[in-house]
């Protein structure tokens, strides 16, 4: 018989906002080991903001289905005061959780976000005795760090936290940064990569002796620091012929092609499917995206997988999942980063060294092996012991 697991997670695809996958991906790999099931928590947004933007998709929104999965709704109540958000998260629906509680004898809460999905998790578990685990990720750590460790929610953190099962992390930036808050202990477990996305062995790069780079990212924002890539190529006076590719999309792009557009090797390719993105990757030498707040970031993996050589940004995205100047390079700032780009694009050796230990490591994280890491973590942690 398989085990039960709820998952809590606030970030998902609903039928009214697209959002990254990546956790009912996870779900999918795990069906043949667990029943699991998903509690949404929806934020019940005061009737003076029911007309502003950002709350538009959560309105008439009910229980639904995605990929098998039923998502059931928890509404929870978010104070606009730093610090004191979460103080009001539960009582509104508990007789709603004590229903689903009776109708499902789960084993085991993954909550994947410490709030409100810990928070809620942790209740569960003084109400039901349901142990819990989490995984922090981007936007608890900014969070945290803009509150003081006196605030009501950052003494409630540290509940949530030192009484969870186990805590799940996406990259060794945020492994130090919990254990240095809340002296805490974590497993990071990275996300997983989908084999059809690898590239095949006998694919040939063939560029005429032209060093592509890529950059990519779904929505260009400040973060993300799209703007250095494109100045490094820009600014480039090494004896290479070099070439940059531009996926994705908004104001920044639009004045990076107005700003650079007397430049003929910088191509601005706009939003792209994930198919003709991984294309991309297959024809590139170098894959750079110095992104300052990145929970994990797959496409740094999928550009791995593809054997580019990879820039990222210390402790954010894959740091310590790819290490340091053996798999990856990583920047500290925009002057690291441009040293470090023309370096790369000067040194074939470096370039191709890099891209092959990526590659191996890659290999490494494709979701049958990350699956596994999860089961182990699952099983642990579940008291029925049913697996």
């Amino acid at each position: 018989m398989k085990s039960k697991v709820l998952y809590i997670a606030k970030n998902i695809p609903t039928p009214t906002k697209w959002s990254n996958p990546i956790i009912f991906e996870l779900a999918q790999n795990l069906t043949s080991n667990f029943l699991i099931h998903f509690l949404f928590p929806k934020e019940l947004v005061p009737i003076w903001m029911k007309k502003n933007e950002k709350f538009q998709y959560l309105k008439g929104i009910k229980p639904w289905v995605y990929n098998n999965f039923q998502i059931n709704i928890y509404s929870y109540i978010k104070l606009p005061f730093k610090g004191f958000e979460y103080w009001l998260l539960l009582g509104i629906n508990s007789k709603k959780l004590q229903r689903l509680f009776e109708q499902n004898s789960y084993d085991l809460v993954h909550a994947h976000y410490l709030y409100p999905d810990g928070a809620i998790a942790y209740y569960i578990w003084k109400k039901f005795g349901i142990p819990y685990i989490i995984t922090f990720r981007n936007q608890d750590r900014q969070y945290i760090e803009s509150i003081s460790s006196f605030n009501l929610d950052f003494i409630k953190a540290k509940k949530i936290l030192s009484n969870s099962k186990a805590v799940i992390v996406p990259n060794k930036g945020y492994q130090s940064f919990i254990q240095s808050k809340f002296s805490c202990s974590s497993e990071l477990i990275p996300n997983g990569l989908d084999k059809k996305y690898y590239l095949s062995p006998e694919y040939e790069i063939n560029s005429n002796n032209e060093v592509i780079i890529l950059t990519v990212t779904s929505k260009a924002i400040k973060t993300k620091n799209v703007d250095w890539v494109v100045e490094a190529v820009a600014n480039y006076t090494g004896i290479k012929k070099i070439s940059l590719h531009v996926i994705g999309i908004g104001e920044i792009i639009d004045r990076l092609k107005e700003s650079y557009s007397k430049h003929r090797n910088i191509h601005f390719l706009g939003q792209m499917t994930k198919t003709d993105v991984i294309n991309q990757m297959r024809i590139s030498h170098i894959f750079a995206l110095p992104s300052e707040r990145e929970t994990f970031g797959m496409v740094y993996l999928e550009a791995a997988a593809n054997k580019n050589a990879i820039i990222g940004y210390k402790e954010e995205g894959i740091w310590g999942v790819l290490n340091d100047k053996k798999e990856a390079i990583f920047c500290d700032g925009k002057t690291t980063f441009l040293k470090q780009l023309s370096r790369l694009i000067d040194d074939t050796k470096l370039q191709e060294s890099l891209s092959k230990h990526a590659y191996q490591k890659s290999l490494t994280l494709e979701w049958s092996a990350i699956s596994k890491k999860y089961l182990q973590v699952y099983r642990l942690n579940d008291v029925k012991r049913n697996v």
